[in-house]
């Protein structure tokens, strides 16, 4: 019998409380800040030559813990950094809007260095991969669609391949690598549909930055990520943050995910929704995506218990079958939902 197609809906739930959900961030960018003073002030030296970047270590971290900080306070007068960076994309304020994603994608990607992986991920894969190494494979019958920016079912995949380098091909974590060959639908993927912090764009190719965060925190990592940043913030003509936002709907990354999204979207039969609002900015792409679910026979959504019965409502709302759809409501948080059909 062939198995169900599975898909997988990640929010930031998913990974509270190693990474922060929206309202959390302003306290986070506190802690992250104090942390980076006390354990890794940077020196006052050149980055590498072929870099071609201007300024010291010192001064890219000093910039960074700026903006870190104009960040938080637009995050609070906000309600969220995506409402702010929503103000900036209708205000047409492209610079400010760029050093926003610059700053974002920089803090998540050093939060990833100096937090621990939760456990959920690691026993995600212990109970999905078949073989063993070299020869562990990933079932094709599993799709992942994630709003986060993390990385953190590909360091999970890592822990069992010890492979960073290729860990991106062979979890089709898209944007894809150059010369991966292309996407394809019928096997195991992970689509960033919002990007992901850790990408860099160089010459019109996209290139995942991936290694830095599968070793500990180290001056050597952190001075790593403050390279990014600073390659984010003086080489606009060749380097772009790849994080986008939802409504961004003509950025070229953007339209990439949503069209691999939608060539999983018809083939899925089981929908499991861990940690996910299903927030009004996401709206227009997950009613795309939900509503392009045509054989869709059941739903799981996993998270708090005061959260379900609005989550479920949003879903319902954007299922477009014609047939029923059960709807399973799951509590537990200790481990990621494994739908019994799998």
């Amino acid at each position: 019998m062939k198995p169900l197609h599975v898909t997988y809906l990640i929010g930031a739930g998913a990974s509270t409380p190693e990474l922060p959900i929206a309202k959390q961030i302003p306290e986070r960018i506190e802690s992250l800040d104090s942390w980076l003073r006390s354990e890794f002030p940077m020196p006052a030296e050149p980055f590498p030559a072929q870099e071609n970047l201007s300024g010291t270590i010192e001064d890219a971290q000093n910039l960074f813990l700026k903006n870190l900080s104009w960040m938080k306070l637009h995050a609070a007068n906000h309600y969220s950094v995506d409402t702010f960076a929503k103000k900036l994309f209708l205000d047409d304020s492209h610079a400010l809007l760029r050093q926003l994603k610059a700053t974002l994608s920089t803090f998540f990607y050093i939060e990833q260095i100096r937090q621990k992986l939760h456990q959920r991920y690691d026993t995600f894969f212990a109970a999905i991969l078949s073989g063993k190494r070299p020869e562990i494979s990933l079932p094709n019958n599993v799709s992942i669609l994630t709003w986060n920016y993390d990385s953190q079912f590909e360091i999970a995949f890592n822990g069992y391949v010890r492979d960073a380098a290729n860990v991106n091909t062979q979890t089709q974590a898209t944007p894809l690598p150059p010369r991966a060959p292309e996407f394809d639908p019928n096997k195991f993927s992970i689509i960033h549909l919002n990007g992901a912090a850790g990408f860099i764009a160089t010459a019109g190719h996209f290139q995942r930055i991936f290694q830095s965060l599968t070793i500990p925190a180290s001056k050597e990592t952190i001075a790593h990520a403050l390279m990014l940043f600073a390659k984010y913030m003086q080489q606009s003509d060749s380097c772009e943050p790849l994080i986008n936002f939802a409504w961004e709907t003509e950025h070229p990354l953007s339209q990439k995910q949503l069209s691999h999204a939608l060539q999983i979207a018809p083939k899925t039969e089981i929908l499991v929704s861990i940690g996910y609002s299903f927030p009004q900015f996401n709206r227009g792409i997950d009613r795309q995506i939900i509503g392009a679910m045509s054989s869709l026979r059941k739903v799981y959504i996993q998270g708090p218990h005061s959260d379900l019965s609005a989550q479920e409502e949003k879903l319902r709302s954007m299922i477009n079958t014609t047939h029923s759809v059960q709807v399973v409501h799951r509590t537990d948080l200790d481990q990621f939902v494994i739908p019994n059909e799998f």
